[in-house]
Parts: C-alpha cells; sequence; structure tokens
C-alpha cells in the first residue's frame, strides 16, 4: 500500500534558506520523523509550517539551512 508523496525544493539565497515542501496522507509522529531526518542528514530546521487538510492530507513546509547557516547544498546544486 503505497501513499502518494509529493517533495518540491526551492532554495532562497538572499535569506540563506531552502524551502522543502512535502504533502503526503498525515500520520501519527510525521513531524518527528521528517525533522528526525532532516537532522540527521545535517540541516538545520530554521522555520516549519505545518497544515493538515480536510481531505486528510499534511502540508508540511520547512525552512532549512546548512551547518554553515547557508542554502541546502542539493538545493543550490540544481533547479527546484
Amino acid at each position: 500500500n503505497k501513499q502518494p508523496l509529493v517533495v518540491s525544493t526551492q532554495h532562497d539565497v538572499f535569506r540563506s534558506n531552502t524551502e522543502v515542501t512535502l504533502v503526503t496522507p498525515d500520520q501519527h509522529g510525521l513531524f518527528s520523523k521528517v525533522a528526525g531526518v532532516m537532522s540527521l542528514s545535517g540541516a538545520n530546521i530554521v522555520d516549519c509550517k505545518i497544515f493538515t487538510l480536510k481531505d486528510g492530507m499534511a502540508v508540511e513546509i520547512f525552512r532549512v539551512q546548512d551547518s554553515e547557516g547557508a542554502v541546502t547544498a542539493a538545493a543550490a546544486a540544481g533547479p527546484s
């Protein structure tokens, strides 16, 4: 039973962060799982907004920086 997942990234050099947007069915512990993976990968979460839609989908918008306080390397390497 595969659940749909949409991931979008966009970097903002002016604000020195990368916006990572996830859209997926809501589930218990989703935020902590995603935040944990980001932290383990070396990202610093500077802001997060979370919405749960009436259809049960979760929208999580993270603003992250690398360990040096800059746009994450993966987002800066290519188009979003």
